[in-house]
Order: C-alpha cells, then structure tokens, then sequence
C-alpha cells in the first residue's frame, strides 16, 4: 500500500468514526467497516475513471467542499500522472494540523522539484514553530534555501532552544543573532516579536534594546506588539496603556495636553509616536506641534523626529521637507527616509543635495536603477558630464524606465530592434516535452492560474536565454501571454522584443483607442501593465479584463457612453472592456490635459494624480519619481516606458521616454471628481 492509500485511509477512519459518532445505528454500523486496522485498496476501486484532467479537477472540488473522504479516494486515481502531487499535498494541508510526520517527509523527500514541495516544507514548519517542536523543526529547516523573515526568527527559536548549555558559545551565538534579529524585523512577524521571551530569560537585552523596539514598533503603528514589550520595562518606566490609546486615537489632543509633561521616557516616547501619527495627515501639522518640545528631547531624540518629518514632509510634498531633513543632521536615515531625501531634493532642483543624500545611502540601494539614474543627472547638472556619461552608457543596457532615459540622453531614442532570435520546432518540442513544462500547462488549462504561474516559475529556473524565449514561444502558442512576457523580460543578451511586448487583441484595443483618438502604443503600454493580456483577469479588488475596470467605474462609462442595459458579465468581453477602457482613459486625460497624469489617476484617481502636482511646471520624470503611492509610483514609469517600446514595435513616429514624459503643468484651481 503506498503511503498516500495509508494517509488515505487514516483519514477515511477518522471521518467514518465522526459519521458515526453523529448519526443513527444502521448508518454507523454501515461505515464502521472503515475504521478498522486497515484498509483495503480495493476501497479505491469506486473511484471513477476520467481523463488525468477531469480527475484532477474533481479531486479539486473534494478538496474545497473540505469532503475528506472523497478527497482521500479520488487522490489515488492521480497515481502515477504527471500532477500526481497535487491531491496529495491537498490532503495533507486539509490535515496538517494532525497529519503524521512520517507521511509530510516522505512527500517531501517524494517530490523534491515540485513547489508544492516549498509550499508544504513552509507550511509545517509554521506548524512545528507553533507547536515549539523546535527539534524536528531544526531538522526540516536544514533543507529551506530561500527563507521568509518569519521562519528565520523561528530558526533562532529553535537555536536557542538546542542550547541546553546556556553559556555555550552556539548558545552565545544564536542569542546575538537573535536580538540584532528582533531590533530590526517586521513588527507583522509574529515568531520575530516572540523572541523576546528567550531573550528575556537569557537577560539579553537591556531597557534601551526594549525602548528601541518600542519606538520602532510604534513608528510603525504596531500598537499592540509595542505594549507586550513594555511589558518588559520595569513597571515604573513602562507606557501606560491609557496614554498609548489616546495618541493613537487622537494624537493633535495628546499632543495638546501632554505638552508640558515630558519628563519621563514613557511620555517622551509616546509624544514621537503622537507627532508620526499626527504627521501621517498633515507633516506641516506636526511640525508646528513640535517646535516647540524640542528642548525636552536630546539630540538623537530630535535627529530622529526631524528625519521622520522629514519623510513624511516629502511624501506630502512639502516645500520644507528638505530642510526638515537637514535638521536631522547625520542621523541614519531608514532607506525608505534615503529615497525620499533624494525625492524631495528632486521636487525643488536641488541637484547638489541630491547627490549628497544618495552619497549617503548603503552602497546596495545607491546601486538601484533608480538612484544611478538620478545621479547620473545630478552629475549632468552639477557640470561633471564625463562622469554623467559613463554612468548613462552603463545604465543603457537595461530595458526599463531608466534604461530608455539613460540611453536617450547618450543620443538616438529607442529604435526597431534587430532581427530577434526565433526558436526551431524541434527545439520549441524537446522543451515543451519537459515534465516541469507539462505541469504547468495542464494547470492553466484548468484554471488554476496561480498554481499554474508558480509551476512556470520553477520551470523556467536555469534556463539561458534562448531556452527562455523558447518557452515564451510555447507561452504564445498556449495564448498564456502572462507567462510569455515572464520569459521573454527574463533574458540578458538575446531579446525578443515581441514576446516582451506582445500585441493580442490587437484589433479590439486599436478600435477602442482609435474610438476615442488614443494613442494606440500608450494604450497598449498600459493593458501589458494592468493585466498581461490575460482577458479575464480579476484582481483582488475587483478589477476585471484587459484594462482592468471596477464594475462601478464600467457602469459609469456605460451610462455615459448610452449603452443602455450593461450587466456586469460583459466587462471580461474584449471588445467591450477595450471600449469602456478607452473612453475612461479618454475622460482622465481630458480632465487632466497630460498623459501622465492620466496614467496616474488610471490607478490612483484623478484627485491624487492632480495633488501630486506643483504650483509650478514640473519634468515628467520628477512628477513619475514623486508620487507617493509605491504602487502607482511603479506603475506610471512602467506604462509610460512600455509605450515607447510599443511606439517602435507598431513603426510609429518614435518619440522618446523623455517627450513622452514631458512637461506637468502648473496644478491648477479646479478639483476633479473620481469616478466610481
């Protein structure tokens, strides 16, 4: 019997035992059969005979109607097939609780390419950690290679749990990781915040490591994680809870009645957390609140507000957010403090001291695109254009919003790429044979996207470029242009700007823009971006087709398009989500008189596209750089790049990024209404 019919029928036993527990005698004496020592594999034999497919799917839907015995049953008919593992990691996460171990270690030493295998390995270890089965979990933990923020804090539980010794060197060694762990993780990482009570017990840490966590669990408003560790203050420094409500409630009025009251550390630390709070409305607001506390504070008490301020301010947009950020003097900034430093310095052309702030960031995040661009056109700036230039020519090479900058300012704009590299049949089939490939495949055309994509993932990994693009020929064929934009982005050397930027359904969208005289290469920049071309994509929002529309927002068009009866079902439909797409994207950009401005309000709403403006002319690329929103921040410099990409693709006039781009209006008076 193999080890899933053993599971299996563990699983039936402990099912037929509940059915008997809950109803009458004739029914219970009709299951008691299962519960027996064994059970037979003839048992298995009413499971009906389908294609691998259609099993697999009826597996599934056991699976999610939590029918553990059917579940059990029709698991064994997938024996054998090339998704074998599927029913049989659903029915060890349906049980995991009280799975045995024996069985969760032979599927994953059964299965050691499949990422179920990761998913599964993941899962039960949050389970050990939970358990504080530090053993076995110590033993398991061994074979992660790309470890979660969580589990790690789990694996230093474990650690110091293996030191029985307390004075041991490893034991030494794990409590050290452990502290420099707990002072600066996540304050959503539950096992991160728990491993303050073996730090506790080995009296590792000192008031000031607590008052450190506190302020930076507050600072990011993880209010109930920061009183467990002021539990651990003596009584008479802790915060008291009372006060730590009222600052989160309403930090203007704390702020107001406790300003003279800040003798103690407790009040001082809760007065911070007050003005962050206060500053996350309005940083102009908690500046005024805090002018005039600042003597009750030492110095790298008001280097540190002056930063967050600092941050804050930028991300407002505020004129004085980098002279804020001056006040903090040399203080360690947070990287997301660092960009907006450099951000806020961009907003006002203050080349000089944005080289200075992106001097000061860690070699790893000076290094991002974004800030080697951004130097490089400081330098530029700041009359130091050999400099500027090597920097260009090194950025050029890559294929994205900086990329297509840098090599604009080195002379031509993006032209028609040469010849691509095309895979042959006979390569397209050795690779579409491999069972990693098939996989992933059969679960997309089952639907299951998600599964399907992670499968994709694995498949593709080691793969050299040609190999990469012969996927996304295969991704082509199938019509998955979600996976085949995947691979082809993934290539260093050999490019296929076709799979990269590929355009189905070319003739809705180009009905939709022309409709409503739309630049068809920005239309298709921003479809690639919003959903891959896949034209049922639904987003956890709500979202929905090629150009991702809320329902209401469609509704909307609709009526103002005169469509009469529009059901909701007819979003998905190409022709018509092109249709409404298009005259959405028309209406922002009408309001908002630039490109743009309209990508933006596309994913953020017109009202804050237009707030992120100024009161005076802007670049283009600054007001892309500036928003606040990380989200639409990234989503505007990728659709504005992707059209011009789309522009050379089509054989349109070529515009460069940085035309494209232009110039943002003043802000003007009049306030726009989102639409739904």
């Amino acid at each position: 019997m193999s080890w899933i019919l053993a599971h299996a029928a563990s699983t039936l036993r402990a099912a037929c035992t509940e059915l008997c527990r809950k109803h009458a005698a004739p029914i219970a004496a009709l299951v008691l059969s299962c519960t027996g020592a064994s059970l037979p594999a003839s048992a298995f034999e009413s499971a009906p005979a389908l294609s691998a497919e259609s099993s697999l799917v009826s597996v599934l839907e056991a699976f999610r109607a939590r029918d553990l015995p059917r579940l059990a049953l029709l698991a064994q008919s997938q024996q054998g097939r090339l998704l074998e593992d599927y029913p049989q990691y659903w029915l060890l996460q349906a049980t995991l609780k009280t799975a045995d171990a024996a069985l969760i270690q032979r599927f994953l030493k059964q299965y050691p390419d499949s990422p179920l295998t990761v998913r599964l390995r993941s899962e039960w270890l949050r389970q050990l950690a939970e358990r504080q089965d530090w053993h076995v979990f110590a033993a398991e933990y061994a074979a992660v290679t790309e470890p979660d923020p969580e589990l790690a804090c789990a694996a230093l539980h474990a650690r110091i749990a293996a030191s029985v010794d307390a004075k041991s060197a490893a034991a030494a060694e794990a409590i050290k990781e452990a502290r420099a762990m707990w002072l600066s993780a996540k304050g959503s990482h539950d096992f991160c915040n728990e491993l303050i009570d073996p730090l506790d017990a080995a009296n590792a840490l000192s008031d000031e490591d607590l008052w450190q966590r506190v302020r930076t669990l507050l600072n990011n408003n993880f209010v109930t994680a920061a009183k467990r560790v002021s539990g651990f203050l003596p009584p008479a420094q802790a915060i008291a809870e009372k006060a730590l409500n009222a600052a989160a409630q309403n930090p203007q009025r704390f702020l107001d009645k406790h300003a003279g009251n800040l003798k103690t550390r407790a009040n001082r630390e809760l007065t911070i957390y007050a003005l962050a709070r206060l500053a996350r409305g309005g940083a102009v607001a908690a500046v005024d609140a805090w002018s005039g506390k600042l003597e009750a504070f030492s110095e790298a008490d008001q280097a540190y507000v002056w930063a967050m301020l600092g941050f804050r301010g930028a991300q407002d947009h505020a004129a004085q957010a980098l002279s804020w950020f001056r006040q903090a003097g040399n203080a360690t900034l947070t990287e997301e403090q660092a960009a907006w430093k450099v951000r806020a310095a961009l907003r006002v052309q203050d080349w000089h001291e944005a080289l200075l702030a992106i001097a000061a960031m860690s070699a790893t995040q000076a290094d991002e695109p974004a800030w080697r661009y951004w130097k490089a056109r400081a330098l530029l700036a700041t009359k130091e254009g050999a400099q500027a230039s090597a920097m260009f020519i090194e950025l050029s090479k890559q294929v994205n919003f900086y990329g297509l900058l840098a090599r604009e300012e080195l002379g031509p704009v993006l032209s028609n790429p040469q010849e691509p590299w095309k895979p042959g049949e006979s390569e397209i089939a050795a690779l579409e044979a491999q069972p990693a490939l098939q996989r992933a495949l059969t679960l997309y055309r089952l639907g299951l996207l998600d599964d399907a994509k992670e499968e994709w993932r694995f498949a593709s990994r080691g793969l050299d470029d040609k190999l990469l693009l012969t996927a996304a020929e295969i991704a082509r064929r199938a019509g998955w242009y979600d996976r085949m934009i995947y691979s082809a982005d993934r290539t260093k050397e050999t490019h296929d700007f076709s799979m990269r930027y590929p355009m189905p359904y070319r003739e809705a969208l180009e009905t939709g823009a022309r409709a409503q005289q739309l630049d068809e290469a920005w239309v298709f920049g921003l479809v690639r971006q919003e959903s891959r071309f896949i034209a049922d994509a639904r987003s956890s929002a709500g979202a929905m087709g090629l150009m991702q529309l809320m329902p209401a927002t469609a509704r909307w068009v609709a009526q103002r398009m005169g469509l009469g009866k529009f059901s909701g079902g007819e979003i998905r439909e190409v022709e018509t989500n092109a249709t409404l797409g298009s005259y959405y994207l028309k209406h922002v950009l009408d309001e908002l008189g630039h490109p743009v401005l309209a990508t933006a309000a596309y994913n953020a709403g017109p009202n804050r596209a237009r707030r992120w403006t100024d009161i005076k002319p802007m670049e283009g690329a600054i007001y892309a750089e500036t928003i606040p929103f990380s989200e639409t921040r990234d989503y505007v410099k990728k659709v504005m790049a992707n059209a011009s990409v789309y522009a050379a693709q089509f054989g349109h006039r070529l515009l460069s990024l940085k035309e494209r781009l232009g110039t943002i209006p003043p802000r003007a008076n009049a306030s726009l209404t989102d639409t739904p």
